[in-house]
């Protein structure tokens, strides 16, 4: 057994680390309370596998008991679910003498402790963290919240259990994506606290050898948050460092809708804000390949997913380490060396590089692929000014196109060429270029200059159901000549581009995807560097 003494103000609490101590865990709660009333608080698939053996103990050493059980994932950290927690609490007549434990992962630590916060002003309640990210993280420090639509842990407070027991063994029924997002928060652990112990988990090779050393990685952690909590109860100082990586994660948890565990998040962020502050000089060169190779070691993602600046605004609008306009963003130094970094909110698009795609963006393909409607779309999405290149030539040429083709097509081109060239020693941009762009290899040298090019293959039939011939100079004669061009520049379209992307289905689908392919892009581009 591996005992530890959180020191809190007034009172302390005790986190108990012990394998199969779950077995007596009926002994363990009469240490720290001896009425009867115990409200559970648990999730369906916990439940599923260690409901009847929870009921069992308990009962078995005298408790009287009322189990609720939520559903599992973070949609129940919501104040409708936190309404019927509170009724079925009032049914049971729980007192504030009464007690509650919470028996899951970190949602319902977090919602069961909130609802103990709050109920009748305060009851006491219990940690049984049956995960490894609330092990080691979520059930150690006293944080308690339910979301809101607008973001995570809006509501909350900070009410510490009377006692955390913690049963190693619980892991052996977990999923291993579950393992991984426990492993990510343990890989921050290590970054910003304990480079020895970062370099322990680098040594750990097999999924054997985490189990065999999980009871001392479960201790190692708990310490660390142990310390940090006791210097700072109140998130207000050094406690902000234990959110290495959140900035991003809660930004690409909200706009993925969860699709991404919280610790994975956590990891994804740990890599891409490290590898952003190596960029600005802050971080020691090589540090976010070392969290890159540690995160590849335990197969756990690192490449940012189909993500958008806005999402990571969004997320830091509401962020709790956003104080009066200022954001304190969670720096490395160095492995087991952290800083914290103030920075003005309006200026986070300027720290983050204005967004993840930092290349221009360059949109080629037939007339009516949909290069317009998708530039939009990702403009939106990539927070990067969209140039419509037709529009931006008649606004500089003050003519229509039109009228250009009328003198001469090749006037047209040669507008076209001088203004590739113009755009090209531009930034932050999509360029939705005309259909022709292809017929002069320079306009696509210049082009490529700081740009990916994105091939949009739009089926011919689906092309020529819809585009208007009337209102584009080389489609005059109608839809015959359009067959003509596709069959004419199609393969040039794709000998240019670096990316080919197939438009069919919903706009906002086909960004996604490309944007997905654009990040891989400059991902596999960084790798070869």
């Amino acid at each position: 057994m591996k005992k530890l003494t959180v020191n809190i103000e007034v009172d302390k609490y005790d986190l108990i680390i012990e394998k199969d101590i779950f077995k007596k865990i009926g002994k363990e709660v009469a240490k720290v309370y001896n009425n009867k009333k115990i409200s559970v608080i648990t999730d369906e698939n916990v439940y599923e596998i260690y409901g009847e053996k929870l009921k069992e103990n308990l009962t078995k050493t005298g408790f009287e008991l009322d189990i609720i059980v939520v559903k599992p994932g973070e949609a129940s950290k919501s104040l409708d679910v936190l309404g019927e927690v509170y009724k079925r609490l009032l049914s049971f007549n729980l007192t504030r003498g009464d007690l509650i434990i919470t028996f899951g992962g970190g949602v319902v630590g977090d919602l069961g402790g909130f609802a103990a916060a709050t109920f009748l002003r305060g009851i006491d309640y219990i940690q049984i963290p049956s995960t490894l990210l609330a092990q080691i993280d979520s059930s150690i420090g006293g944080k308690v919240a339910v979301n809101l639509a607008e973001g995570k842990n809006l509501i909350g407070n900070f009410y510490h259990p009377k006692k955390v027991i913690i049963d190693p063994n619980l892991l052996n029924t977990l999923e291993d994506k579950y393992i991984k997002d426990g492993l990510g928060e343990v890989i921050k652990y290590a970054c910003i606290y304990d480079e020895n112990f970062f370099n322990q988990l680098c040594s750990i090779n097999s999924q054997n050898e985490l189990f065999e050393n999980i009871e001392d990685i479960i201790f190692t952690c708990c310490n660390i948050k142990k310390n940090v909590v006791e210097e700072d109860l109140k998130d207000k100082g050094i406690r902000m460092i234990l959110n290495f990586g959140h900035t991003f994660a809660h930004g690409i948890e909200k706009s993925t809708n969860y699709k991404y565990g919280h610790g994975e998040a956590v990891s994804i962020g740990m890599y891409n804000i490290t590898k952003r502050s190596e960029e600005l000089g802050l971080t020691k060169p090589g540090t976010s390949q070392k969290i890159k190779d540690i995160l590849n070691n335990f197969n756990i993602e690192h490449r940012l997913p189909s993500i958008v600046v806005e999402g990571i605004l969004n997320s830091i609008k509401y962020d709790k380490k956003n104080i009066s306009g200022f954001i304190n963003l969670i720096l490395l130094e160095k492995i087991g060396k952290v800083t914290i970094k103030k920075i003005k909110f309006e200026e986070i698009n300027s720290f983050l590089g204005k967004n993840l795609v930092k290349k221009n963006i360059v949109l080629i393909g037939m007339p009516g692929c949909g290069k317009s409607t998708l530039g939009k779309e990702i403009s939106k999405k990539l927070n990067k000014t969209l140039i419509d290149m037709d529009t931006y030539i008649e606004e500089n040429e003050k003519r229509t196109i039109k009228e250009m083709f009328s003198e001469n097509e090749n006037v047209f081109r040669d507008a076209e060429s001088k203004y590739s060239i113009e755009l090209s020693s531009k930034n932050s941009q999509i360029i939705a270029t005309g259909g022709g762009i292809v017929k002069r290899k320079e306009n696509i040298s210049q082009l490529r200059n700081n740009s990916i090019i994105v091939f949009i293959n739009r089926p011919l039939e689906n092309i020529l159901s819809d585009i208007d011939t009337e209102t584009r100079p080389l489609l005059v004669d109608g839809k015959k000549n359009l067959e003509k061009l596709y069959n004419e520049r199609f393969n040039l379209y794709k000998e240019y581009c670096d990316i080919e992307i197939e438009n069919v289905g919903g706009i906002s689908d086909v960004a996604d995807k490309i944007i997905e392919l654009l990040l891989d892009h400059e991902r596999n581009s960084s790798d070869l560097k």
